[in-house]
């Protein structure tokens, strides 16, 4: 929105919102280059490898160590396990590992020139991805606990059920600072992600007085909002879905294995349902893109109506602007009520889909599993992990459904945002502007002074010429009365500066600048 309230021009949603994601989070990872997208998407999948490669080796060693001291105990905690290591590191697959641990590090050599500013961004992912893998090799443990701990009970076996007792309490105990420290580096993470951001936007907000131009046009609504709270939610809500997707991923990967073991059938009615549910989701939550975005610039007009009466509370009183603030404040705060009505009413509608999707899987494995259990196929531990596996790849293909609120907010923020990184990157024709040069006395020679948009000569082939004593001052009306602040359109005469205003340094209370704004005005020599 416009200074003056006049309405900005909303750009829609359209269906390039990967590209303007990719054109706003890369060049944190890595320079906007030719075919830079690719090298940061094969990086972070090196990035991703390589973790995988040092959790193995972790895991590996733990229960190597392990058999080492207590073959026995390893073995009633995690039968086959030590097995399955052995041969694997008797086998070519060890060569495998190897290559999961060079080939990253060699990517990221190769590579170095792009990345050698950019290198604490890629520590910290990989911590945090080191730490989200962590997470869901606890997780994929504590089923197996569960499935044990289930079956001594059912058997009655005291030992064993004490034992997995003990070993839940170690694996609490470790699973504490992990969680811990992986949400205190994604939030790190998206902190300093955010300070580049936020820097970046700053120093392209101001370079060439960009700011500027974006207001005296008016295709950029709400930059500060932008600026402060897109930038932030987009830093988070972006970390935090990568890692819900990786979550998924791992998820999917570990649990599906578990699933398929105990029932074939039920990985595939747990596929088809959360097909089903996700397609209906997205058909109707398409809408709230649009409602999400409309949302945004609506509260945004809405803050900056009162900022802006709190920044010229003395010129609103003084001119008497009361009643046209109030009907500005008013008029923008029916539209935020108008389409917050119309979003939560969809977002009612979308419910009735997402409740009945989210309550069904509570007991559909189990009327899965049902015939399978009273035939003695399986034990109940079985069926207890199996509902447990059959959670966990639900929740993965269900990322779209449980998440389609924050898409909806997420795809509208990427919006914004991309639209303001096009408004500050466009390459526009420099205006003309008047030349301003030191001198002992006022001289202005052959200048012509427009409009903010060039729409009006205001003054043509001005020519004056005054005494070393003499004083030039220029002044402009209030945001009230119609005019731009500091802009400086009219001139008078009066005793004022004897010299033009050093760049950087603010007028003193009560003067005007010396000469009309240098961004709307042209130099006719």
């Amino acid at each position: 929105m416009a200074w003056d309230g006049s309405p900005a021009r909303v750009r829609p949603v359209n269906r390039q919102l990967w590209k303007k994601f990719v054109r706003i989070a890369q060049p944190y990872f890595y320079p906007m280059v030719r075919g830079g997208g690719w090298l940061t998407l094969l990086l972070m999948v090196l990035l991703l490898v390589w973790v995988f490669a040092l959790l193995f080796l972790g895991v590996a060693a733990m229960t190597l160590a392990g058999h080492h001291l207590n073959p026995t105990l390893t073995e009633t905690i995690a039968p086959g396990l030590f097995g399955m290591l052995d041969s694997f590191v008797h086998s070519s697959g060890v060569l495998l590992v190897i290559a999961s641990l060079v080939l990253p590090i060699g990517g990221f050599v190769a590579l170095g020139r792009h990345l050698r500013s950019r290198w604490q961004p890629w520590v910290l992912l990989a911590i945090v991805l080191f730490l989200s893998i962590a997470v869901t090799g606890i997780n994929v443990g504590f089923s197996y606990v569960g499935n044990f701990f289930t079956n001594a009970l059912v058997n009655k076996d005291q030992a064993r059920a004490y034992l997995f007792v003990g070993v839940y309490f170690g694996g609490f105990l470790l699973g504490i600072p992990i969680v811990a420290l992986y949400g205190y580096m994604q939030d790190y993470l998206g902190l300093r992600w955010r300070d580049w951001l936020t820097n970046d936007f700053v120093g392209k907000y101001f370079q060439g007085r960009t700011y500027y131009d974006i207001e005296t046009t008016a295709e950029i609504d709400n930059p500060d909002q932008r600026i402060s709270e897109d930038i932030r939610n987009f830093t988070r809500v972006t970390l935090t879905f990568l890692l819900i997707l990786l979550g998924a991923v791992m998820d999917l990967v570990s649990f599906a294995g578990i699933l398929w073991t105990k029932s074939q059938l039920l990985v595939g009615v747990v596929l088809a349902y959360s097909l089903i549910g996700t397609l209906l989701t997205v058909l109707m939550g398409r809408r709230l893109v649009r409602l999400n975005y409309d949302q945004l610039r609506y509260e945004a007009d809405f803050r900056y109506a009162l900022v802006h009466v709190r920044d010229n509370a003395e010129s609103v009183a003084f001119y008497r602007g009361e009643a046209q603030e109030v009907q500005r404040i008013s008029s923008r705060f029916w539209q935020v009520l108008r389409n917050y009505n119309l979003l939560i009413g969809w977002q009612r509608n979308l419910s009735f889909v997402t409740t009945a999707y989210r309550y069904l899987p509570v007991v559909l494995p189990y009327l899965v599993l049902f015939p399978q259990y009273f035939s003695g196929k399986i034990q109940f531990g079985d069926m207890t992990q199996a509902n447990f596996a059959f959670m966990q790849v639900y929740s993965a293909l269900s990322l779209i459904v449980s998440q389609i609120e924050r898409i909806t907010n997420f795809a509208a923020g990427v919006d914004r945002l991309a639209a303001f990184t096009e408004g500050m990157t466009a390459e526009t024709a420099m205006p003309e502007r008047i030349r301003f040069e030191e001198a002992p006395q006022v001289a202005l020679e052959d200048v012509t002074v427009l409009t903010p948009k060039a729409q009006r000569t205001l003054v043509e082939h001005l020519s004056v010429h005054l005494p070393p004593k003499a004083c030039l001052i220029t002044c402009a009306g209030t945001s009230t009365s119609g005019g731009t602040p500091g802009a400086g359109w009219g001139l008078g005469r009066g005793v004022g500066l004897g010299r033009y205003p050093v760049p950087g340094r603010t007028a003193a209370p009560g003067l005007c600048p010396l000469a009309p704004h240098p961004t709307a005005v042209r130099h006719a020599r």
